[in-house]
């Protein structure tokens, strides 16, 4: 125990204030139980936790080891944690929401590329290998490339539900049933195996079974 710093203490009854000194540690402690100003030079260890009323202000960073979590809330309702594999953010409350607020956030790679975007009184953007794929409108979606799905309905709103292509439309199934009318500007193919039409069309185009 030779080489250990031995604390010193030294009270000054006229300013109230005691000076503990360990090394290059120093703690400067008003006799009223508040720090009035601290300054740790070194690493501090604090077994049994520290409980601060005020700013704590870390100029360096806050580390924390893998599995244990930073937690914010009365009861810890949000926590914050590496599992050495995955960073996690949790919301422990299931009658809470967790919230993410900015006029346009981001959802990006390590490297930059986007995988999603949402923009204030704007559109929702999704991404595959940083390329756009769905955005939505005030209109409703526009969707970059094929679109595949199990069945397609559309329901009647204030307007007439329309499928807009700048090329062809191709429907590829083997059951085509069309029950209402349908309007064509140009050719309406079908390439299906039993193809059933009922309805009429609304235009000049023709309707082609393949």
């Amino acid at each position: 125990f030779q080489d250990c710093p031995v604390p010193e203490v030294v009270n000054v009854s006229s300013l109230d204030t005691t000076v503990v000194s360990f090394g290059t540690t120093v703690v400067n402690d008003l006799g009223s139980g508040g720090f009035s100003s601290t300054d740790f030079v070194g690493v501090v260890t604090a077994r049994a936790g520290i409980d601060a009323v005020g700013v704590i202000t870390a100029r360096a960073g806050i580390s924390v080891p893998d599995l244990q979590k930073i937690l914010l809330g009365n009861n810890n309702d949000l926590e914050i944690l590496h599992n050495g594999t995955s960073s996690i953010i949790g919301n422990t409350d299931s009658a809470g929401d967790l919230v993410l607020r900015a006029n346009n956030t981001y959802i990006r790679k390590l490297n930059g590329e986007t995988y999603a975007a949402f923009h204030a009184d704007g559109a929702a953007e999704l991404y595959y290998d940083d390329l756009k794929k769905i955005e939505t409108t005030d209109a409703g979606i526009n969707v970059t490339g094929i679109v595949t799905a199990n069945q397609f309905v559309a329901t009647p709103g204030a307007g007439t539900p329309s499928i807009t292509s700048p090329n062809n439309i191709n429907l590829n199934a083997n059951t085509v049933a069309i029950s209402t009318n349908v309007s064509v500007g140009g050719a309406f193919n079908f390439a299906t195996n039993n193809p059933t039409i009922l309805g009429t069309t609304g235009g000049s185009g023709d309707i082609k079974m393949i």
